[in-house]
């Protein structure tokens, strides 16, 4: 039986791991350390990573706060995640409606399990949901594999648009969020 557990980056140290963990699950189309460490810098809660029992990665999932501007132009399509900067970040005591997830990284070892992946992704949305303060967050994020495009729309994302990066994809009212059966999807 896999067991994991789920936190925040807690000091540098963690997040140099988490950085190489995620330049090998995207490699070159992944974001550089120095703008990822900027965001983590700015905005700690930002990253939630799952670790082994011995406290290996497993998987890490990022989500920022956006402001509504930058929200719209990245859930368009039309900006890229390296131009996002603590400045795009809505980092105010109050509601956060609008959220970009710029990663989900996912070891190969625990990527066909559905145990890991639903409680990976649940814990992702349920601290996003948290943070966001408010009742129904929008929250999108660009898929840059078919494998993803598949994992978003298993978790109710609706795909909104096109960019040279990815496909985009959109969630309203995260907290209605639940795993799409097959049935559900022999009938879209």
């Amino acid at each position: 039986m896999l067991n994991f557990h789920f936190s925040e980056i807690s000091d540098r140290r963690r997040f140099y791991d988490l950085a190489a963990f995620d330049a090998s699950a995207y490699g070159e189309r992944d974001v550089s350390t120095e703008i990822l460490a900027r965001w983590w810098r700015a905005f700690p809660p930002g990253i939630r990573v799952a670790y082994d029992e011995t406290g290996a990665i497993l998987g890490a999932m990022s989500g920022w706060p956006l402001n509504e501007e930058t929200y719209r132009a990245i859930s368009s399509g039309r900006m890229h995640e390296d131009a996002l900067t603590p400045a795009s970040f809505d980092l105010s005591a109050g509601e956060r409606p609008y959220w970009y997830i710029s990663g989900l990284a996912i070891a190969p070892s625990v990527r066909s399990s559905a145990r890991f992946l639903f409680a990976f992704l649940m814990d992702g949305l349920t601290a996003l949901g948290a943070e966001s303060r408010c009742a129904t967050p929008d929250i999108c994020a660009v898929a840059i594999s078919r494998e993803g495009e598949r994992m978003l729309r298993r978790f109710g994302f609706a795909e909104i648009a096109e960019s040279e990066h990815g496909t985009v994809f959109e969630k309203q009212s995260f907290r209605d969020a639940r795993v799409v059966t097959p049935a559900e999807r022999q009938v879209a």
